[in-house]
């Protein structure tokens, strides 16, 4: 099914969260394709331009907004299509970067069984597919958090005694996911070498239990990572994690999450996250807007926003070699006068396979006129780009918000969480006329029918139902929201 993000607004009845898309560059386009004459004044629409790359070293940003006009009185909704793409080139020339992995292993008792069986074969294939300058750990935990392998460089000889002590862990006890985090963290802190990529691999099949329980005390040591420059994933085996809190702390160490019924795959997800982290070309990207004056940032696909300053950044993770990361930027612009409004100034930091720290930036960014004419609003308006936004990213934020909500048991929130984005979704569209749109609001009603069927059936057939959807339908929005994120 296709699907789009966020509820768009309303003027006067009226929805308006249309696109128009602007390629940033450098300066201002001076080729004119269109002109308004709206309150006296003559507005000018800039030809839409080819993409240009702004480049630092391996990685290149390039960026677009979604509407080049706001309507006075609205919202200032506008989206920024923003790329960060790393550079691709041959395999017989990329340089392979020495790795550190610590795997951080749930072994409770609820992964007794297979679960416990996938997690040993996967960690087993990811030991064999380790090199003499890699190093590795193994962190196990249950009711304390215990280094089953300690770190070390992935020697042959050792190699082999680490898959055979990885065939010994049994499964037992309670769930402190904050003291292995805490392990994982330590182990880090001590080894951390400039040059290193390094990732960490969160597995639970389950609620913490013990130790720190609160998501705000798991998130806050999920977030070392950010500050240390190394990547923190979680994997959810099963149906009764917490999924809101997985991920959570994978977007707060700036990794990925993955969702497994069952742990088959698991293997297949050790293998994306070293073979990413091997050939890693950007660590630690660090995504910095300054908005223009009066400009809120209000959404990164997701992603924590944190404030600096008068700046808003929030941390994608790393990049690898012809990685690109699509992340769409809602911003607010003020509307309470006419005129040009500038945006924002965008620059993504990062470390380079040597450890030095990096710079690309985007400045003097086309700025947004606000308008008090419809029509002329209307005209500001990318078809294409309104759908692409509408779709991967509008629509996807409100799967990920039903999703939670069917999580809580909320079955009337999450049917309104719907029915207020068909709605808004309609009447936008009745302006913009995209068939691409119109059949994602059959896929609305689809989700509706499975939202109402999740609720259906005995106290136990639900609560199974509802787990299984809101854990799927959770990664399937995060997906659709971060573009490229994953290999």
């Amino acid at each position: 099914m296709t699907r789009p993000a966020r509820r768009p607004f309303a003027i006067d009845g009226v929805l308006v969260a249309l696109t128009v898309a602007m390629t940033f560059i450098a300066q201002p386009p001076a080729a004119i394709d269109d002109s308004t004459r709206v309150g006296g004044a003559v507005l000018s629409t800039p030809a839409r331009p080819d993409p240009l790359a702004a480049t630092g070293g391996p990685v290149s940003i390039t960026g677009a907004i979604d509407r080049t006009r706001v309507l006075q009185g609205s919202d200032g909704t506008v989206r920024v299509e923003l790329n960060i793409t790393g550079e691709r080139r041959p395999m017989a020339k990329l340089p392979r970067t020495p790795t550190d992995v610590v795997i951080v292993l749930d072994r409770s008792g609820s992964m007794d069984g297979d679960k416990i069986r996938w997690a040993r074969s996967a960690a087993q294939e990811l030991i064999g597919m380790l090199s003499a300058d890699d190093r590795f750990s193994l962190v196990t935990y249950s009711n304390r958090a215990d280094v089953a392998i300690p770190f070390a460089a992935a020697e042959a000889g050792l190699r082999t005694h680490w898959q055979r002590t990885v065939g010994h862990v049994e499964a037992g006890g309670s769930t402190n996911i904050g003291a292995a985090l805490d392990v994982a963290d330590a182990i880090l802190d001590e080894h951390r070498r400039p040059g290193r990529a390094a990732r960490v691999v969160l597995i639970s099949d389950g609620l913490p239990t013990a130790g720190d329980t609160s998501t705000e005390g798991l998130v806050r040591r999920a977030r070392r990572a950010l500050t240390d420059e190394y990547v923190l994933s979680a994997v959810g085996v099963g149906e009764d994690f917490n999924e809101h809190l997985m991920t959570s702390i994978a977007d707060a160490g700036t990794g990925n999450f993955y969702y497994l019924e069952r742990g088959t795959r698991l293997a297949s997800v050790f293998a994306d996250e070293f073979e990413s982290s091997r050939e890693q070309i950007a660590g630690g990207l660090k995504v910095t807007m300054r908005p223009g004056p009066g400009v809120r940032v209000v959404d990164a696909a997701g992603y924590p926003l944190y404030t600096e300053d008068s700046s808003v950044f929030f941390s994608p993770g790393a990049l690898f070699a012809g990685q690109q990361r699509t992340v769409w930027v809602t911003l607010q612009a003020p509307t309470g006068s006419l005129g040009d409004r500038s945006l924002v100034d965008i620059e993504v930091t990062y470390a380079d396979p040597k450890g030095s720290r990096r710079a690309v930036a985007m400045r003097d960014l086309p700025k947004v006129s606000c308008v008090e004419d419809p029509a002329a609003y209307a005209k500001g308006i990318d078809k294409q780009r309104w759908e692409e936004s509408q779709i991967k990213d509008t629509w996807s934020s409100v799967r990920t918000k039903v999703a939670r909500q069917v999580q809580l048991g909320n079955r009337d929130e999450a049917l309104r969480e719907l029915n207020a984005y068909k709605q808004d979704t309609a009447r936008l569209n009745a302006v913009v006329g995209s068939a691409a749109v119109d059949a994602n609001l059959e896929d609305v009603e689809e989700l509706e029918a499975t939202v109402e069927d999740a609720f259906s059936g005995e106290a136990d057939e639900q609560k199974q139902k509802r787990n299984v959807y809101s854990k799927g339908e959770r990664l399937d929005a995060l997906d659709a929201r971060r573009s490229g994120a994953k290999r």
